[in-house]
């Protein structure tokens, strides 16, 4: 079964940035005419809390995440064609160990749609469903992931099957507290791959590379700075030149990011617009607008 995924420590990295400036970010809505895409809630702290996804292409999703000092201790997935996915994470502080515990059918060839997925509104109503609670059941749980850390750092993840197999292993490597490796193993055939980071004398990351078993670069991101403020980013697929982004700033504040094809032909751009705190008001994407709602 094929499910999105999301990568959630930059994610959630991401939007906690954007709840730290002086407005509290209460909400994301991302529209297209009169259709509404997406929407997006926050805590009173500034974390994401809901997103919520409206039928594209015939599927919606919903994600809800739920925390307990300062950690996340439940994300769920929910898609209206293969249903609930929900993790729970326990934390030990003294082996410095995440552990996760995932609920997931145990029949992925089973119809485990929800039909009624665009009914609810917030986390309350997902997990008080009949369906989350048929789903959040000791039957179809089972132990999904051991994550270890280093201080702080995460330096390894051991993901399991429902059987107790281990399926793939990453590491992470640092220098300077910087990330400097990231290597994925599947266990199945021992394939890996690494994702080999690069940074400036001032800790941007000016380059990473993805590479298969060792010897091809599948793909690679380089990045430019002015100022600390990224101005370029390319993408290359082995050494070809695949598209660049280019961003520009006014009196300090992102204003447009734009793409070009491998030919230097502009084919998108986003401009952003700011309130009179210079705080992110909307961003315009093509035949999208995207609006942030603060307190």
């Amino acid at each position: 079964m094929h499910r999105l995924t999301i990568t959630l420590i930059v994610f959630l990295n991401y939007v906690n940035a954007l709840g730290q400036q002086s407005d509290k970010l209460k909400m994301i809505v991302d529209v297209s005419g009169t259709d509404t895409l997406k929407i997006q809630k926050f805590d009173d702290r500034g974390r994401l809390v809901f997103w919520k996804s409206f039928p594209q292409y015939g599927a919606s999703q919903i994600l809800t995440y739920t925390y307990s000092d300062n950690r996340l201790t439940n994300y769920t997935w929910t898609h209206s064609k293969y249903g609930f996915i929900i993790s729970e994470y326990i934390y030990d502080t003294i082996s410095n160990i995440r552990t996760t515990y995932s609920y997931e059918p145990e029949d992925e060839d089973k119809d485990n749609s929800i039909g009624n997925l665009m009914s609810f509104h917030n986390e309350g109503d997902l997990s008080n469903s009949k369906q989350y609670q048929d789903m959040h059941q000791n039957k179809n749980k089972f132990l999904k992931e051991i994550a270890f850390y280093r201080d702080t750092f995460l330096i390894k993840e051991i993901q399991f099957n429902r059987e107790g197999d281990t399926t793939q292993v990453t590491t992470y490597t640092y220098d300077n507290n910087l990330l400097k490796d990231q290597k994925l193993i599947l266990k199945h055939n021992n394939a890996f791959n690494d994702i080999v980071y690069r940074y400036d004398a001032n800790g941007n990351e000016i380059e990473w590379m993805k590479i298969f078993d060792g010897t091809d670069t599948a793909y690679a991101f380089k990045k430019k700075y002015l100022d600390n403020k990224i101005v370029e980013e390319q993408e290359f697929e082995g050494k070809s030149l695949q598209a660049t982004t280019k961003y520009e700033y006014t009196n300090g504040l992102l204003t447009y990011e734009k793409d070009y094809d491998a030919s230097g032909n502009l084919k998108r751009q986003k401009q952003y617009y700011y309130n009179a705190n210079n705080t992110l008001s909307k961003i315009i994407d093509y035949d999208r607008t995207i609006y942030y709602f603060y307190e």
